[in-house]
Order: structure tokens, then C-alpha cells, then sequence
């Protein structure tokens, strides 16, 4: 398994597990999460994935911006441009005109204009696509007016002018500008935190935290998240940037990544109890692009066995054990298909052939 599942293991343990949990967060999301909690989940799974990709991101002041953008369209856009494509021909071909949300009266081409406006709304074949689209309009803001600033105090200052600027295009918006923008000026705030946070140097000793302190800090950050939601005004929806009370937003995602990574690092504990679970959590955790892109045809394609071969109604899916279920089954379903492209078709996910792999 270790051979056909291979990952990098020099990397701080908990942060691969905590990204396989946001992602099954996502696709279980995707799978009718009744409101109540969805609205939770929602308040802080965008963020979380912001968080982590300003982990990872390494800002380098010396390379130019043509290297950084070259980079970047490699890494995101041309990832962008291939899955929409792919889920673009599910769509055209199968998707629309199967299942509960048929589109057969939409016109072909609206999608395809969709993949060029790069918005949630207008995504139909595969709405998970916007946070590509948005992620590269984070990574080129937060490079041009943050590379050269080394003062962490200066670079929080610029955080939070972000924050601002981010609740001006919120209240003010009449329309979605392209490529996610509109969002991107808030989510600026968690990327920036997460690039930030990565330099610290007691970021590695967080695994070795004591379990009941964690278990405090998770107690503590979902009560303040549950009353929090409770003054939001409204279901936060990141993707077409509707927030709510903006204030109750930001205060209910900064407690709710805090939650999230103290719950992250109390399984990584259980999970690295057995090598083999962990290597698979890590290698979800570090494959979390191609989950992300593929998982609504992986669902159809479980939906279609219930009903085609199982002639199971769709309405069994409105139950939450189902929904696990269902979610577990999509992310199974994909790990074959990740270990596939990562080998003979790695530059879907933006990565280069390996020299010798194995």
C-alpha cells in the first residue's frame, strides 16, 4: 500500500490529517448536510482551507513576479482548466441529464463561459471549481503587497486593512466580480495567517500538547462558535461572499480554525496508532486538490449504483448516517484515481513526473 499510496512524510504530521478532514468536511457538505449543521460547518471550512494553503505557501523575495505567476498558473490554473474540462464532458454528456438538478434546458455554453468568469454561480458542471479561481487571486495578491514586508506587527496591520477592505466590497457588492475577487479580499485575512503561523517557532510543538488541554480549547472554541452563530444573521456562504454579520464571521472562523486544528492534532494521536490508517490520512490530506475536483462525479457514480443496480430511492440520501457513508464511499473511490494521475498524469495537479517512481 505504501508503494501505490506514496507521500512525503517530512512534513509536520497533523496539518496532512487536518486537510483530509477539511476535504471529507467538503464532500460531506456537498452531500445535503441538513442546515443546522451546515451552517456550522460553513462558518469555518472555507477559512480552514485558506488557513492551510497559507501554510504551505513559501513567499520568495528574491524570485521575480513573471516566476511567481508562471508558477502559479502552472500550479492552479492549468489544474483549473483541466478538471473543468473534465467535469465539463460529465456534465455535457451524463450529468445533465440525470438525477434530481437536471440542466438539459440550459445551453452548453453557459458553462464554458462559467470556467472564464471563474464564480461559484456560473460553475454549474462542478461548483467546487471557484475556490481554484479565487485561491490564485489570494496567492498573486497576497505575493505583490506582502513579499517584501518582514515585520510580522507591519504584515498583520496589512492583514487587517484586508479585513476592511474585504467588509467594504461584502456591503457594497451588486454583483460578483470574476474570479472569486470579491471573496478573495476577505480570505486574504486566513491565508495571511496561515503564511504567518507557519514561521513560529513552536508550531511543531503543538502535536505534544496534552489531550485535555485540547479537549478544553475544542470545548471552549465550539461554544464561542455556537454563539457566535447565533448573532450572524444569516448561513455564510464564502463563494458568492455573503457572510452575515461580518464581525460574528471573522470572530466565528478564527475560533473555528482553532477548533479545527485542536481537533486535528487529538486524532492525529489516535490515527498514528495504526502506520497504516495514517499513511492513508496523510496521503488524503496531501491529495486534497484532486478530491476536490473530482468528488461530485465520484457521488454520481455511487448515486447511480444505488438507484441503477441496488433500485434504491434517491431519498435514503437525506439520512446523515447515509451521508457518511456516502462521503467515505466518494473519498474510497478516488484513491485509485489520485494514485493514477499522480503517476502518468501529474501535471493535472500542477506536480512534475517523478524521475524514479516506484
Amino acid at each position: 500500500m505504501r508503494i501505490w499510496l506514496s507521500c512525503k512524510t517530512n512534513r509536520i504530521e497533523w496539518v496532512d490529517c487536518a486537510k483530509s478532514f477539511a476535504i471529507f468536511f467538503v464532500v460531506l457538505l456537498h452531500a445535503g448536510l441538513p442546515a443546522p449543521f451546515r451552517s456550522f460547518v460553513r462558518m469555518f471550512l472555507i477559512p480552514v482551507f485558506f488557513f492551510m494553503s497559507g501554510f504551505f505557501a513559501k513567499v520568495n523575495t528574491e524570485i521575480s513576479y513573471s516566476y511567481f505567476l508562471k508558477n502559479k498558473i502552472r500550479t492552479i490554473v492549468f489544474p483549473y482548466i483541466y478538471f473543468n474540462i473534465i467535469n465539463y464532458l460529465f456534465w455535457l454528456l451524463i450529468g445533465r441529464h440525470y438525477g434530481i438538478g437536471t440542466d438539459q434546458d440550459m445551453a452548453f455554453w453557459r458553462p464554458i463561459l462559467g470556467m472564464l468568469y471563474g464564480n461559484a454561480p456560473m460553475l454549474t458542471h462542478c461548483v467546487p471549481l471557484w475556490f481554484l479561481s479565487c485561491l490564485f487571486v489570494v496567492e498573486n495578491v497576497y505575493f505583490i503587497c506582502f513579499r517584501h514586508i518582514k515585520k510580522v506587527s507591519y504584515k498583520l496591520l496589512l492583514l487587517v486593512v484586508f479585513a476592511v477592505l474585504g467588509y467594504v466590497v461584502y456591503k457594497f457588492q451588486t454583483f460578483l466580480l470574476p474570479w472569486g475577487i470579491n471573496a478573495a479580499m476577505s480570505m486574504i485575512l486566513f491565508y495571511g495567517a496561515g503564511n504567518i503561523i507557519k514561521d513560529l517557532s513552536w508550531l511543531e510543538k503543538l502535536g505534544t500538547i496534552k489531550k485535555t488541554v485540547l479537549f478544553g480549547v475544542m470545548i471552549c472554541s465550539f461554544i464561542i462558535m455556537w454563539i457566535v452563530q447565533s448573532f450572524q444573521q444569516g448561513e455564510t456562504k464564502v463563494f458568492i461572499n455573503q457572510y452575515g454579520n461580518y464581525v460574528c464571521f471573522f470572530v466565528g472562523a478564527c475560533v473555528g480554525i482553532i477548533f479545527f486544528c485542536a481537533f486535528a492534532i487529538i486524532c492525529t494521536g489516535g490515527i498514528k496508532r495504526f502506520p497504516w490508517l495514517f499513511h492513508i490520512f496523510s496521503y488524503i490530506g496531501q491529495n486534497t486538490l484532486a478530491i476536490l475536483c473530482l468528488h461530485l462525479m465520484a457521488g454520481s457514480f455511487i448515486k447511480a449504483v444505488t438507484v441503477f443496480i441496488f433500485d434504491l430511492p434517491l431519498s435514503i440520501y437525506a439520512n446523515i448516517w447515509v451521508m457518511f457513508l456516502y462521503s467515505i464511499l466518494s473519498v474510497i473511490l478516488l484513491l485509485p484515481v489520485i494514485a493514477f494521475i499522480n503517476r502518468y498524469a501529474p501535471f493535472c495537479l500542477g506536480r512534475s513526473y517523478e524521475k524514479n517512481p516506484s
